[in-house]
């Protein structure tokens, strides 16, 4: 019996040190795996209220060595105010059943004073009667993770180059003002649509990166004209936005529209390049008539529109009948782009005369578009929304191309047009291109036409423009022989000083100059200044919008070189410019023509 007590022990001995060594392995397989996790443990005995918080836990916080308090407040006594409630409803959600795993995301103070983001997992123990007496789990360390998101959730509301928020952001929190308003019974906000002038022009002619810069210093001028509240947003290309929050009185915001339209009018300095731009401004001011924010952005824009329209550089506020009337020209638009593209559009010309011969001396062409709705339109009807869209680039090369070929057509069939000079008018836009002189003589060298049977009519503007671009333009096509001239001269802001700068050949005397003579002595005397400055220069002088005789002997008189008007003839399309170019080369003494 004492060997068999004797084998028992023995075998009671050796599973107990069987069980120790499990134990023991078990032991360091766990600090092994806590050590490679990298995070901190943390164990809470609810009955006793005391919790256990390991050495990786301390050392995430900076609290090496450090004694912390007694309890669970040297956890939860350095989290973060603002995320203390979450953290509090998320432990009893699961103490309480309502979660299988507790879980939360929150910021703990560190030792060095900065917040860091961790995320606490862990599971309840529970008895019998399923009564929670414990809960142990883990903490990460999850500050870079939360800079990350952070990080690409600004990038989703702001935009990159400006740094400012985004359509997205600004349309948030418009929607938030306009849902406050409707709680409150009462609107004290208002909308500003900011849209630079000529931005495309500064682009196209300086680069993207010059482009690229005005916008981010045009932004920084924006933000210092707002208040603390207020916000300001880039919506897409030169387009911009600000929020004004707490408006008691309108004139606030009229003050602030502005600030701003100043400060962004003054000269800016990019990339060595000094740049001037204006901006146009739609206000809108909060109503609860308005659904959500996107409406009130829609009518600030149509605001902005209707300043663009105005002259641009001025501040328009928002009307009912805006809408109609921005509408119809937006449509307009779209009608265009679709005439541009379906053959629409049409050339006719004008004919020019020889005031000391009365001979044909050339043809002006002209744009005229067969509207689908609103029938025959004269470019003023659509030649605004052109400039503004930069459909005037693609227009005026049509023209172009369209009347080259009509002149080569002329010049094969009739021998007397041969010495016909024909003229197209050319926006500022093109200037702006570096292709625009190689598009001239390359058009010109398509269809076998010297170049000096073309003269280009440009505005003042584009006298005046220190674009690299304009004047490399204006020197390639003189040097290949184009002739150019000055359209509606006097009615600008030129300089005179630019006319012996720039290879021009021509003056335009405007219409509204012509047409007053007669009775205005002050536009008689600048008519005839213009005539003496052009003998004075060597350049042409021509006169537009001649409807009299009297208007003719007139400029006759002065010394005008050529007349163009209503009284020597109506626009023609190309036939009837054969028809005219065929007959009598003495023209003026006819009188107003019947060809049309």
């Amino acid at each position: 019996m004492l060997f068999l007590a004797d084998r028992a022990t023995r075998d009671t001995l050796k599973r107990l040190s069987q069980v120790r060594k499990a134990l023991r392995e078990s032991d360091e397989r766990y600090a092994l795996a806590v050590r490679g996790a990298n995070d901190g443990l943390w164990d809470w005995n609810l009955h006793a209220d005391d919790i256990y918080l390991s050495p990786r836990w301390l050392e995430m916080l900076g609290l090496e060595g450090a004694q912390p308090p007694p309890g669970p407040s040297a956890w939860l006594g350095r989290v973060h105010p603002d995320d203390l409630p979450g953290l509090h409803r998320a432990l009893d959600a699961h103490l309480s059943h309502q979660t299988t795993q507790f879980e939360h995301e929150h910021r703990i103070l560190h030792a060095d004073g900065s917040w860091r983001w961790m995320q606490a997992r862990g599971l309840a123990v529970r008895d019998d009667l399923a009564v929670p007496h414990r809960i142990a789990g883990s903490l990460s360390d999850i500050t870079a993770r939360k800079g990350a998101e952070q990080a690409l959730a600004h990038a989703a509301c702001h935009d990159a180059l400006t740094a400012l928020p985004n359509r997205t952001l600004f349309l948030e929190q418009l929607d938030s003002s306009v849902s406050e308003a409707h709680r409150a019974g009462a609107a004290h906000f208002a909308v500003l649509f900011i849209d630079m002038d000529r931005f495309k022009a500064v682009n196209d002619s300086l680069g993207h990166h010059v482009g690229d810069g005005l916008l981010a210093a045009f932004a920084g001028r924006l933000r210092a004209c707002l208040g603390s509240s207020d916000m300001a947003a880039r919506l897409g290309g030169d387009e911009f936005a600000v929020l004004i929050r707490s408006v008691a009185e309108r004139s606030r915001v009229d003050s602030v529209a502005e600030r701003i339209r100043a400060r962004l009018a003054e000269r800016f300095v990019i990339s060595g390049r000094e740049v001037s731009v204006t901006c146009s401004i739609g206000v809108v001011f909060g109503d609860l008539a308005y659904p959500d924010g996107d409406a009130m952005l829609r009518d600030a824009d149509l605001a902005m529109y209707r300043a663009k329209s105005l002259g641009k550089d001025r501040c328009e506020p928002f009307e009912l009948d805006l809408r109609d009337q921005v509408i119809a020209q937006r449509a307009l638009e779209d009608d265009l782009r679709d005439a541009l593209s379906s053959g629409a559009l049409s050339v006719a010309y004008q004919p020019s005369v020889d005031a000391r011969t009365g001979a044909i001396a050339g043809f002006e062409a002209l744009v005229r578009w067969a509207h689908p709705v609103r029938g025959w339109l004269s470019p003023d009807t659509f030649m605004g929304v052109a400039e503004e869209t930069g459909l005037v680039v693609e227009l005026d090369r049509f023209v172009l191309r369209r009347a080259l070929e009509d002149a080569c057509a002329w010049r094969s069939e009739i021998h007397g047009a041969r010495s016909t000079c024909l003229s197209v008018n050319v926006s500022d836009h093109q200037f702006q291109r570096a292709d625009f002189a190689d598009f001239v003589v390359d058009a010109l060298s398509a269809c076998s036409l010297p170049a000096t049977s073309l003269s280009l009519e440009i505005g003042e503007r584009t006298l005046m423009s220190d674009s690299p671009y304009a004047r490399a333009n204006l020197a390639r096509l003189h040097d290949a022989g184009v002739r150019l001239a000055i359209d509606d001269f006097g009615t600008g802001y030129a300089s005179l000083g630019y006319l012996h700068r720039v290879p021009v050949d021509t003056l335009k005397i405007d219409r509204s100059f012509v047409s007053a003579m007669e009775s205005d002595p002050a536009a008689a005397a600048l008519v005839a200044t213009i005539v003496s400055l052009g003998q004075g220069l060597k350049l042409r002088v021509v006169a537009e919008g001649v409807e009299s005789i009297a208007q003719s002997r007139a400029l006759m008189r002065l010394g005008c070189d050529q007349m163009q008007g209503r009284l020597f003839s109506e626009v023609l399309d190309a036939q009837g410019v054969r028809a005219l170019a065929g007959a009598s080369p003495r023209y003026l003494t006819m009188g107003p023509s019947r060809a049309a």
